[in-house]
């Protein structure tokens, strides 16, 4: 009978798999935390705390003792966690001829061979398992600092939230009618000079049938910002940027600041001060996909997107389609493709709310990942990965018409006062360069043409009673709702000048400069 097995030596041995579980979060939570809260990881830690404990506890059962346990208990730790990735690697490698499941029996495999070779050694395998666990708790420490310094650069950052001008709520107060408003972004949706220049599409079929439906579609509109975090917060807050010094995080890729004044922001703030409902229906992209302002939530999981995207890494990747409505278990993003149609679904049920409801909904569509084609049918992943980008962007662009199409009917049939709609893209398409080194691209080296890419988007409004000649070609999100609040809430701000900027690159994200003449 063994005597060692809970001796002080062998304390490292059985901790190692959740050590090793530990750090592969930290090293999640450390790549990403410029767009997430380490608050997120939580649930996270615990989960691979837990899963490392139970692997031991089995592998405690066995003859093979602490140390060659906790080698082939780490190890399934590993492949459990990036099973999704490495399936991908070889997938790659083997032009497809390697299937999940096939991946699947090389590590049970691989597992069955290491572990017979363990159980054949002589050596106990003491030093080299004391050796890992002190090397990735060092570099767990690494990670931890670098966590806790940026959450600490945060904290001693100005408040950035919205005002609320108390004037204007006064105003808005006086306001006799509340139509329902939908406030719909389309991301990365590219205006018409785009897709006939980069994509040699022709999307006049479309924006036809919204100008016979009553809608304006600005011809020359750009987005006022290149990236959503940056763009959406500007619209819902009716404002450019204007940081100051002590506002300004020093690491100036972080999105925390924008994320403030996107989920609480003062178009919401103003609306659900004279007696909106405000219904959140956001994306799988964290920053979006709730509001602490919303009276509804919407949501196909209670995953948050930190949490999702680990998990979508693992060997428990397929088995996630199970709770997205029996979708293809083999798709790119199997949430994605149960997301979209239950959030549309749920969009022409808010149709005919008898309470007046503001309505914000986030489609991540046309943009990757690029999950459907031009139907609205979820892909294969073989079928999404044998496809152009260009080809995959306009199967997206002409299902986002499909169903706002169906979307714009619905909304628009409902008996009563006719809805406010708002179908805006917060950002135009990724150019192929930017595409191939996002962190490293310089904007301002970017080409005019890419620039324009970046900025031109698809902007239209339906403004029931009220007449076309109130909007312009050239108008910007920054003023979709200031003409909103003017026209039907009894205000008077003056609209801003429609400028568009740029950022010099992913690591900076402060200090824009514009590009106004490029992009028109």
């Amino acid at each position: 009978m063994r005597t060692d097995k809970l001796a002080p030596a062998c304390i490292l041995a059985y901790l190692l798999p959740s050590i090793v579980g530990i750090y592969a979060a930290l090293n999640f939570l450390e790549t990403n935390i410029a767009v997430v809260r380490s608050s997120d990881a939580i649930l996270l830690f615990t989960a691979m705390v837990g899963f490392g404990a139970a692997i031991t506890l089995v592998f405690r059962a066995t003859s093979l003792g602490p140390y060659k346990s906790a080698l082939i208990s780490s190890l399934i730790v590993i492949l459990t966690v990036y099973g999704f990735i490495i399936f991908r690697v070889l997938s790659n490698l083997s032009d497809g001829l390697v299937t999940f499941w096939a991946t699947i029996v090389i590590f049970v495999v691989l597992l069955a061979l290491i572990s017979r070779g363990l159980a054949r050694a002589k050596a106990t395998f003491k030093l080299p398992v004391q050796f890992v666990a002190v090397l990735i708790i060092v570099s767990s420490g690494f990670a931890t600092t670098n966590i806790i310094i940026y959450e600490a650069d945060r904290s001693s950052t100005a408040n950035t939230n919205s005002s609320f001008n108390a004037d204007l709520a006064a105003q808005m107060k006086l306001a006799n009618k509340k139509p329902n408003i939908f406030y719909i972004i389309l991301d990365r949706y590219a205006d018409q000079r785009t897709l006939t220049a980069d994509y040699n599409f022709d999307n006049s079929e479309f924006t036809a049938f919204m100008q016979k439906n009553g809608f304006f579609v600005a011809t020359e509109s750009a987005s006022n910002y290149p990236f959503t975090a940056q763009s959406v917060s500007s619209s819902l807050n009716m404002d450019y940027h204007n940081f100051t010094a002590e506002q300004i995080p020093s690491h100036k890729n972080d999105l925390v600041p924008f994320i403030r004044l996107l989920q609480e922001n003062s178009v919401t703030r103003y609306l659900q001060n004279i007696g909106y409902k405000y219904a959140h229906m956001g994306s799988w992209w964290g920053p979006s996909e709730a509001s602490p302002m919303a009276d509804e939530n919407f949501r196909t999981t209670s995953l948050g997107q930190f949490n999702r995207k680990f998990l979508l890494r693992s060997i428990f990747a397929p088995l996630y389609s199970l709770s997205n409505n029996g979708v293809s278990s083999s798709s790119i993003d199997p949430d994605q493709c149960s997301r979209v149609p239950q959030k549309l679904k749920r969009l022409k049920e808010l149709a005919v709310s008898k309470d007046p409801t503001f309505t914000f909904a986030h489609f991540l569509v046309p943009h990757d990942p690029f999950v459907f084609d031009k139907n609205g049918r979820c892909l294969e992943f073989e079928e999404s990965v044998s496809r152009s980008l260009e080809e995959s962007y306009l199967a997206q662009l002409q299902y986002a018409n499909k169903f706002l199409t169906s979307l714009i009917e619905a909304l628009l049939s409902q008996p009563g006062p006719k809805p406010i709609i708002i179908i805006q893209a917060d950002e135009g398409p990724y150019p192929t360069r930017y595409r191939k080194d996002q962190y490293g691209f310089q904007w301002a080296s970017a080409t005019d043409q890419e620039i324009r890419q970046k900025s031109r988007i698809l902007n239209a409004y339906y403004f029931p009673q009220v007449g076309t000649e109130i909007f312009y070609n050239q108008i910007t999100p920054v003023n979709s709702f200031r003409l909103l609040f003017n026209s039907y809430f009894g205000t008077s701000l003056a609209l801003l000048p429609d400028r568009n900027y740029a950022i010099p690159s992913d690591s900076n994200r402060y200090d824009f400069f514009d590009v106004t003449d490029i992009v028109r």
